[in-house]
C-alpha cells in the first residue's frame, strides 16, 4: 500500500502541478518609456537628448519638442499618441532611397550586465509611422529585433550586423494606428550589457525594383530576468 501512495504522490507532482504564469524581475532598461531627457528635441537626429539612448540619425519625439516636427501625437513622420506618457523614439529600420541597404538602430547601455545561462524576457511596442512608403504605398520590413552585445554596437549607416544574441520578430501585421507587442525570451551567453533594437537580417525581404522606407516609433522597452509561477491543481 505504501508503495502505491508513493507513486500517487509522484504522479500529483509530475502531472498535477499547473503554471501559473509568467513572473519577470526589475526591468533592466533605463528609462524604458524615453519620459527622463537631458534637454527637449528641437531638431531631427537628437534620440541622443533622450536619457541612457542613442543612435544614429534617429529621432527623438517628446511632447514638450520646441518644434512640431517632433512633438507628439502629430510630428514630421506621422500622428501617434504614445504608448505610455507623452514620448518614444522614432528610427528608419530599413531604407533603400539613398543609400542601399540603410539601417537605423537604437541603443541603450543595461543596468546590469546579463547573467550566463538565465534566461530573460524581452518586450517592447512598435508602430508603423505614416511617412513610411514606398511608391506611395505602406510597405512593411519583415521583422525586427533586440541584438545584445558585451560591446556597443557601431553607431553608423553600416548595416548593423554584428555578432551577438539576436531576438529577432516578424512584423507583418503592424500598422500606423494601432501599437504592437513584441515579446520574446532567450538564454544569455553572459556579460551581454549593451542593447540594440533594429534589423539584424543578412537577407532583406523588399519588394524588387521598388525604393522606400520603413520608419517606426518605438515606446516601453523591457528586458527582465524570467521565472515561473507553479501550483497544484487549479488553484
Amino acid at each position: 500500500m505504501k508503495y502505491f501512495k508513493n507513486i500517487l504522490v509522484l504522479y500529483l507532482l509530475l502531472f498535477g502541478i499547473n503554471s501559473k504564469g509568467q513572473i519577470i524581475g526589475t526591468n533592466l532598461v533605463h528609462n524604458p518609456s524615453f519620459e527622463e531627457y537631458y534637454t527637449c528635441p528641437d531638431a531631427t537626429n537628437e534620440l541622443y537628448k533622450c536619457k541612457y539612448w542613442w543612435g544614429y540619425s534617429t529621432e527623438y519625439f517628446n511632447s514638450c519638442a520646441t518644434i512640431p516636427q517632433l512633438a507628439i501625437p502629430s510630428n514630421a513622420f506621422g500622428f501617434q499618441y504614445a504608448h505610455s506618457g507623452v514620448a518614444y523614439a522614432g528610427f528608419g529600420v530599413y531604407s533603400n532611397t539613398w543609400i542601399n541597404n540603410y539601417r537605423e538602430a537604437i541603443k541603450t547601455k543595461l543596468s546590469d550586465s546579463l547573467i550566463a545561462n538565465k534566461r530573460y524576457c524581452t518586450n517592447f511596442y512598435i508602430t508603423l509611422a505614416e511617412g513610411s512608403f514606398v511608391n506611395d504605398n505602406y510597405v512593411l520590413l519583415d521583422s525586427i529585433g533586440m541584438l545584445f552585445t558585451k560591446d556597443s554596437v557601431q553607431d553608423s549607416i553600416v548595416p548593423f550586423l554584428s555578432s551577438g544574441i539576436r531576438v529577432q520578430n516578424d512584423i507583418f501585421n503592424i500598422d500606423t494606428v494601432s501599437w504592437f507587442k513584441i515579446a520574446n525570451s532567450f538564454n544569455s551567453n553572459g556579460g551581454e550589457q549593451y542593447l540594440t533594437i533594429g534589423n539584424f537580417d543578412n537577407v532583406i525581404s523588399w519588394p524588387i525594383g521598388k525604393i522606400g522606407v520603413t520608419y517606426v516609433y518605438v515606446d516601453d522597452v523591457s528586458v527582465c530576468e524570467c521565472s515561473f509561477k507553479f501550483s497544484l491543481g487549479n488553484d
